[in-house]
């Protein structure tokens, strides 16, 4: 039937009618809508809207705007034309349609002007950004494929980026080997694991006045991404678990740049063609844990268990700007003769092989102490009290490095006290000399007889106070969708920290705490509060 217009003046498009046209029932699943403007001044604006929906399958609406804007005056002579266009399209599959397959889009594109010409809206009028995505992807029984056509502008910048198209494929984790044991007993082989991923991505990012240009499609940044992670782990001498790994990345591009120095002037070339650029690298996990327990007798503590998680791990990445791999080269870049090193495919989308070698040694050491104790409970008669709940200590060790080869030593820790209040802390220690302002590679330990010099420690310490009537202070997890707790009459919660910090000669302390809470005023009304006080800057 026919959709009646309203009318109306503009005060720069003069007497109007809006929203009229005629509206289409297709069939029992789309409608549409044709609808449109106009305007005394010359100014005119055409809509095609249609809903569809079938059950269980699929549900989405289209929107297609066209219009012309004429402003000015015939007797200034000064009138001018803007042509703007905008497309929305909504497109969703209902999840009872299929279990392996899924279809989305959600469309919005147009002409950078369209919204401030035609919206009708504050919200339309003041919208500067635009994205868009047409999804497809597809689940098989070991593997993964997904398609993605990607678009966002802003109309202030007019900048437009897009990715046309966008896929990724993925083989889930399997084990080649497994199949190979004939026995009832796992074998070394059994677990070594095997995960593919790929990733092709076409991208550009450009004005939207230069998208239908010819010359736009040769700027799109393209390339293949494979990436095949391998790991394994089993127990050695019955005590150590062992888990070494291989990574592999390897990319596919379609031109690569070259660098020359002709005419006293650095010239860069794109060369057209086929090229892999790959990566990879070795690690190697070592791990075990040591107990150590204390038993006490006639006492009510029945004992204090020491449980130490130590750790080495291995890890290697060759220097790919070696003549041997050819993804680098030397160029003159000025008129001095100085040389630069760059790689061929710098301005690859994923990336380039590193021309940083790595080979270090990393240790760890992790510390748990608990404590068992008798109660009066019948039921249960043993309680267990962690004591301490982490302390870690870490460093390693680059043998590639021409100096400063070990890197700073990491401590941290957390602990619960009470069940009630909860300690933290995070210490960093240098095991180099700090002299004249100055860091030099000298070990600290050769020097003043301690492991390292402390850089860096901040500590907190965190605890709650509230009424729960008798009930335990962990949290009610009943409540976690109320985002507020009205069974609880009042609610407080206390932060205290302090951080050091040494720099040069400088010792830097800041203290702080902090409080928050809630107070229950009725059945329904809560007030919530909360403030600090900085004790280093006593405000």
């Amino acid at each position: 039937g026919i959709i009646f217009p309203i009318y109306g003046e503009s005060a720069n498009q003069g007497f109007f009618l809006n929203n009229g046209g005629y509206y289409f029932a297709l069939n029992d699943y789309i409608d549409l809508s044709l609808i449109g403007d106009i305007y005394s001044k010359g100014s005119w604006n055409l809509r095609a809207i249609s809903n569809y929906k079938k059950r269980y399958r699929y549900n989405g609406n289209f929107n297609l705007s066209y219009s012309k804007l004429k402003t000015g005056s015939r007797l200034l002579d000064n009138i001018s034309e803007r042509r703007d266009f905008f497309i929305k399209w909504m497109h969703q599959q209902d999840p009872k349609a299929s279990l392996n397959n899924r279809f989305s889009a959600n469309i919005n594109i147009g002409s950078s002007t369209f919204q401030q010409n035609n919206s009708l809206s504050d919200k339309d009028y003041l919208s500067n950004t635009y994205s868009s995505n047409i999804s497809y992807s597809k689940k098989w029984q070991s593997s993964n494929f997904s398609l993605n056509l990607r678009h966002s502008q802003n109309t202030l910048t007019r900048k437009i980026d897009l990715n046309l198209p966008e896929f990724s494929y993925s083989i889930n984790r399997f084990y080649p080997f497994k199949k190979l044991n004939n026995t009832n007993k796992s074998k070394w082989y059994d677990k070594i694991s095997i995960n593919y991923n790929s990733n092709f991505k076409n991208s550009i990012s450009i004005a939207d006045s230069l998208i239908f240009n010819k010359s736009t499609i040769s700027k799109f940044r393209n390339g293949v991404l494979h990436s095949i992670p391998i790991s394994t782990s089993f127990t050695a001498l019955k005590y150590f678990n062992l888990s070494p790994s291989f990574s592999y990345k390897e990319r596919w591009y379609f031109d690569r740049i070259e660098k020359k120095w002709a005419n006293n002037e650095l010239i860069t070339d794109t060369l057209n063609g086929f090229y892999r650029a790959f990566n990879y690298s070795y690690s190697l996990l070592a791990s075990t844990k040591i107990y150590g327990t204390l038993k006490f007798n006639n006492t009510k503590i029945k004992g204090i268990r020491h449980v130490m998680s130590p750790s080495i791990s291995l890890s290697y990445t060759p220097d790919f700007s070696s003549n041997k791999f050819n993804f680098y080269d030397n160029v003159q870049i000025d008129s001095l003769g100085n040389n630069q090193e760059y790689s061929y495919y710098q301005n690859g989308i994923y990336g380039f092989p590193s021309s940083q070698s790595n080979s270090s040694i990393r240790f760890s050491l992790g510390n748990i102490i608990e404590m068992k104790t008798f109660t009066k409970d019948t039921i249960n008669p043993i309680k267990k009290i962690k004591i301490l709940e982490g302390l870690n200590v870490s460093m390693s060790y680059n043998f590639m490095q021409d100096s400063f080869n070990f890197s700073n030593i990491l401590i941290n820790g957390r602990t619960r006290l009470f069940n009630r209040f909860d300690i933290t802390f995070n210490s960093t220690y240098d095991p180099y000399i700090y002299e004249n302002g100055k860091r030099i590679d000298k070990l600290y330990a050769l020097e003043k007889y301690f492991p390292a010099r402390l850089t860096n420690a901040n500590a907190s310490l965190n605890f709650r106070l509230n009424n729960r009537n008798n009930k335990n202070n962990n949290e009610d997890i009943t409540h976690w969708l109320d985002y507020v707790d009205f069974d609880l009459p009042w609610n407080l919660s206390v932060n205290y920290s302090i951080n050091y910090n040494k720099q040069s000669l400088l010792n830097n302390i800041r203290e702080s705490l902090n409080f928050s809470g809630d107070l229950k005023l009725t059945e329904k009304w809560k007030i919530g509060f909360n403030s600090g006080f900085d004790f280093t800057a006593k405000d």
